[in-house]
């Protein structure tokens, strides 16, 4: 049986990459907005984790406003709750290919020069 762990957002950063390192790796937090299919005006917030060399594209080449194609695989965590005991879980998203596909400054640059 073939099983299957991924996905694709296309969205727009919400922030600038946040960056720090650990263990001597480099990693990227994405915040990404995507539209939803409905135009209520509201965007579905993203949280995305990078490594390495793409932490590092991220953090040189990413910034607020820029539109981003990520595909990646979720990742799952359990723990114990220290303070209740209880059980609990959250879903990673990690993301193993970054695109750049429009930068906010590019973007605004075209619009004005067809202006």
């Amino acid at each position: 049986m073939a099983y299957m762990n991924e996905f694709k957002i296309l969205g727009n950063l919400g922030n600038n990459p946040e960056i720090k390192e650990a263990n001597g790796e480099l990693i990227a937090k994405l915040s990404l907005a995507v539209q939803r299919p409905v135009k209520d005006g509201n965007a579905e917030w993203y949280e995305i984790t990078l490594f390495g060399k793409l932490a590092e594209y991220a953090r040189d080449y990413l910034r607020k406003g820029d539109t981003v194609l990520v595909s990646g695989h979720l990742k799952k965590s359990n723990w114990m709750d220290k303070e209740t005991g209880k059980p609990r879980q959250a879903i990673e998203l990690i993301g193993n290919d970054v695109q750049g596909l429009l930068k906010k400054t590019s973007a605004a640059q075209t619009a004005q020069n067809v202006a």
